[in-house]
Formats: structure tokens, sequence, C-alpha cells
């Protein structure tokens, strides 16, 4: 046998030699006649050599290994060749690989466990009055406002969309910091961050609409009505890519529907107003000389430009730029190449101050705008006391 044969060409070729005479290897097989070719510990079953013409596995690995310079032979075929003899082992000892993890899963899996179990004890030694603290928060905020009914109001006939549009931005916010928490609480801030992101963007909308200046039921009933304009551009990336992803087309008769519906807007909030993908719906409210109106132009209404920073790096954690293979919150830096591919305990304090932050904001919005009796303000009251206690546990880890 040369001496040049590379193990992977001669673990090809004695796989494709012993399926010529109908026995098919195991991979341990496999490897432990390239390990010991002449005396191998795995030996071959009876029922496997029934089925061939040789009495035993030596006498098959002496004649196949010398008659007629077949290894030399098979070692002469193309790269194509022995890469569709590669594929076919890849494929059966890839299986023989998944049927030994299927048998193994329990063990497997409690490994992984107890790791995840390390983690989660490690933050809640840790951050467990943190995290109290915030799921009472959101709690708190679900339960005051799923209790009151704004039909009720005497400007309620007048201010229906503004009420709509306030729960339902409020709604979100629960069950993004609801989301957040979920992940704090497991050790996935990265994660966390990256939502914090999304309840950013639900924070802002809900104070620009609330806003007693630019704001009101005119500036709620075009943030509604927007979602026309970003159904048709889905439905036309729908009907683009259906085949491809098995969907079924959006029907003629609903894109005209929609078109329908997207003319009677054009009408009545200007061309302008149809440009998907944008926050055009706020385009008279910003009078702004551009074509398309984005998110930064939102923020400066409400003057969060100081949240730039944490928008910015909270993208980081959305998008796969190669600043996303680095940042980390409260990794060291030093340790700033290390691949973080599970949970730990690091960077929760971060998302944790945000989200806080925005669901007590977004739910002051609401509660403020239906508030008419005592019990409103003690609520927004109760709200900002919790925040205040949470900003000072905060405090604790500086």
């Amino acid at each position: 046998m040369k001496n040049d044969v590379s193990t992977e060409l001669l673990l090809i070729y004695l796989d494709s030699e012993f399926n010529k005479i109908n026995i098919n290897l195991t991979g341990k097989q496999l490897d432990s006649l390239i390990q010991q070719i002449l005396t191998p510990n795995n030996k071959l079953t009876d029922e496997q050599l029934k089925y061939s013409q040789y009495s035993n596995e030596e006498d098959f690995l002496k004649i196949l290994l010398n008659k007629e310079n077949q290894l030399e032979k098979f070692m002469e075929k193309s790269d194509e060749e022995h890469r569709d003899y590669s594929v076919s082992l890849s494929s059966k000892l890839a299986k023989e690989r998944l049927e030994e993890i299927y048998n193994n899963v329990p063990a497997y899996f409690y490994e992984l466990r107890e790791d995840s179990d390390l983690v989660k004890n490690s933050i809640d030694s840790k951050y467990s009055n943190l995290l109290n603290l915030l799921e009472l928060q959101i709690s708190t905020s679900i339960d005051m406002t799923t209790k009151f009914d704004p039909s009720i109001l005497d400007s309620f006939n007048e201010n229906q969309d503004l009420f709509d549009a306030l729960q339902r931005l409020q709604g979100r916010s629960c069950l993004i910091a609801n989301e957040i928490f979920v992940l704090l609480k497991n050790g996935f801030s990265d994660g966390a961050y990256a939502r914090c992101r999304t309840l950013y963007e639900t924070m802002v909308i809900s104070c620009i609409i609330s806003d007693n200046e630019c704001g009101g039921n005119e500036t709620a009933k075009r943030y509604l009505d927007y979602s026309i304009v970003n159904d048709r551009k889905e439905a036309e990336m729908i009907n683009e890519h259906a085949e491809k992803f098995n969907k079924i087309k959006v029907s003629n008769d609903k894109l005209l529907e929609l078109d329908n519906e997207i003319e009677i807007l054009k009408k009545e909030y200007g061309n302008s107003f149809a440009v998907p993908n944008t926050y055009n719906w706020a385009f008279k409210l910003l009078r702004s000389d551009k074509d398309k109106i984005f998110f930064k132009r939102l923020e400066e209404n409400v003057e969060f430009e100081h949240m730039k920073v944490f928008y910015k790096t909270a993208s980081n954690n959305i998008h796969a730029g190669s600043s996303s293979l680095y940042f980390h919150s409260d990794l060291k830096e030093e340790l700033s190449d290390n691949i973080l591919m599970g949970a730990s305990d690091l960077g929760i304090l971060k998302p944790y101050d945000i989200v806080s932050y925005c669901i007590n904001v977004t739910t002051s919005n609401l509660i403020l705008l239906i508030t008419e009796t005592t019990e409103q303000l003690v609520q927004i009251s109760l709200l900002n006391q919790l925040r205040k206690d949470i900003c000072q546990s905060l405090n604790e880890f500086e």
C-alpha cells in the first residue's frame, strides 16, 4: 500500500469496496480498519459476511488491498469521482451519528440544561431583587390598563382612534417587556437588548401620538391607517416569492381591495402618505421637506436624540454587520474576541434599565390620556414610585 494515501481517501475506498460485495460497514468499523488495517478490532459480523464470498474479514482485506493495484487505481480517479464517493459515505455516517445522538438524548440535554441552570442560578443570586421589581412593574402596567374601559369617557367618541392606538401600543409594549424579562432571566441579555430597540420605537410612537401639541386623534388615525400601505407592500412581496416558499398568493381581488383603500388614503392625506417602509404617516405632523420620513425625525420631535447611542448599539444585535460579531454587553475588552454562543450572566443591567423606562413611559401615556379620576392619578404616582425604586436598586450595582 502506498505511504501517501490520505486517511480520507482510504476511508472512502474501503467503504466503496465493501459496498460492492454487499457489506455495509459502520463508521466505527471503518475507523478500526484504517487504524489497524490488517488486525481490525471491530470484526465484521457473520450476518455481514454471509452476503459476500469471504469466510472472514482478514482474507477479504488482504485481497482488497493487494489485488491488481486496486487502491492505486482508486487514487487515480478524478477529484469529482472521489467527491461522489465522499458524499455517499458522509450521508451514511451522518445518519449513523444522528442515531447515536438520538439514543443518548436524555444525557445530551441533561448536560446542556445543567450549564443553563448554572447561569440562571448565577443571575438569580445577583439580580433577583431587580428581576422581581421588573416583573412587578410589567404586571402592574398590564393590570392598570386592562381594567379600564375608555369607552365610558365623555371624550371617547371624538378620540376613538387615539384611544385605540395608545391602548394597542401599550399592550404591545407589555408583550415585548415580558419577552425581554424572559430573556434576561435566562441569560440572553444581547437578545433582550435587541428587543429593547423595538420597545423603544413603540414608546417613541406612543409619545408622538399622545403629545398635546402634535399628537391627537388625527395623528393616531394616520398611524393606524398606514397599516394598509404596509399590507399592500407585504402582499406584493408574498406574490413575488410565493412559489419558493410554497405560500398561497394573495388574490387579485384582495390586491385590488388594498389598492382602492390606498387611493382613498392618498386623497385624504396626499400621495406621500403611501410610500412604504417609512414613517410618512407623520408627514403632515413633521412638515418635512423630504420625500420620506424615517425614525430619526420622530426621535427628534419628542426630544429623544440622546437615545441614539443606545439605538445604534441595540441595532448591532439585530443586524448582521461585523460589529454584531464583537458587541456583547459587559464583555470585558480582553475577552472581546470570545464568541458567545449561549446563556451568560453578563449585560443584564443595560437592557433592564431601558425596558423599565420604556414600559413606564408608554403606560403613563395611556393612563394620563384617560385620567378623569383620583384613581388614575394614584396609578400614575404608583408607576413613578415603582420606577424610582428600580432606579435606586440599579444604583446599588454602580
